[in-house]
């Protein structure tokens, strides 16, 4: 019988199996998706070759001792998790109940895993009209064919979030491995939240972007997203004057066209051991301060190389989203 115990330090391993899994999609060596998750070099070569074997981190689950329901009810759970998608185990479980099967919430899990289902927090994925379509198709054929060193004057900004316990909340699905981008299973984002704000005070990093351009000699161009505050008249003339440019239609809703959301990533894997220690926002900053350090400058090039791919992506994808 599977013994794998259900809690907070499983599904922290499960995070850093995940995150080995797509560091090595992204082509990150061994050694360094060690340092990024936290894990031995062995645990990390035997997910690597898990991935190659099942295209998942996973260990399968053991087919354990013989079931408790009978293939009717086995049917009928199957039914419950795949028309009601976001349902937590408690709640299949009273599901269940209601067609006469009771068992206990482990007991669901076990069938649920034994039928290759699992919980999983839902993917996110762009709200995307036809219009960001359209215009994440053009972006990407006007620039797919840029050379690396166009692609290495590029400044790329971005806002996030990070908090002091963690960010790990957000909407369950249970569904089977290798199903997280299916459209179904996702949950759509926008542009705007209901009640939660980012502030950001850029106009500190621009003495430091004059100061790399006058040390560079060349102009270089500044990635931003199309806020207001971005696009104004005023700063656009500011931007002109300081022979700093812009692309000219950055694409809403493409985090995929952006590089800097791996980063992010990184960021999150490399704080996350050290979380614990974290008592005030001040001593959060001073963490991925000390994280970003950290970051070794070959996965800054690497970004930069991705970004022919991550075109071709989208436009394989007709502007939709490419993960």
């Amino acid at each position: 019988t599977n013994t794998t115990k259900h809690g907070p330090y499983n599904e922290r391993k499960y995070e850093k199996y995940w995150g080995a899994f797509y560091l090595n999609r992204a082509g990150h060596s061994q050694r360094e998706i060690a340092g990024l998750v936290e894990l031995p070099s062995s645990t990390v070569n035997s997910i690597i070759a898990r991935i190659n074997k099942t295209d998942s981190p996973l260990p399968r689950v053991s087919s354990g001792a013989p079931m408790k329901v009978d293939e009717r009810d086995m049917r009928h759970l199957r039914s419950i998790v795949t028309k009601n998608l976001f349902l937590s185990f408690d709640a299949v479980k009273h599901e269940l109940e209601k067609l006469g099967v009771n068992v206990c919430r482990a007991t669901v899990i076990e069938y649920l895993r034994s039928m290759g289902f699992n919980s999983y927090y839902a993917k996110k994925k762009p709200t995307l009209t036809v219009q960001h379509k359209k215009r994440r198709l053009e972006w990407a054929q006007k620039h797919v064919n840029w050379t690396t060193d166009q692609w290495a004057s590029v400044i790329w900004s971005d806002e996030s979030r990070y908090e002091i316990e963690g960010h790990r909340g957000g909407l369950r699905v249970i569904r089977q491995q290798g199903q997280a981008y299916k459209e179904e299973l996702t949950v759509p984002t926008k542009k705007f939240g209901k009640g939660s704000y980012i502030l950001s005070d850029t106009s500190r990093s621009w003495p430091w972007l004059l100061d790399l351009q006058a040390k560079e000699d060349r102009t270089v161009h500044f990635q931003e997203d199309g806020a207001t505050c971005h696009t104004s008249a005023a700063t656009r003339a500011w931007k002109t004057r300081h022979m700093t440019n812009g692309f000219e239609s950055w694409p809403a809703q493409s985090p995929d066209l952006n590089p800097i959301e791996h980063l992010r990533w990184a960021l999150e894997l490399r704080i996350e051991s050290r979380r614990h220690t974290v008592q005030n926002a001040a001593q959060l900053k001073a963490l991925l301060l000390e994280a970003w350090n950290e970051i070794r400058h070959d996965l800054f090039m690497r970004l930069v190389d991705s970004m022919k791919d991550r075109c071709q992506a989208v436009i394989d994808a007709k502007g939709g989203p490419t993960r």
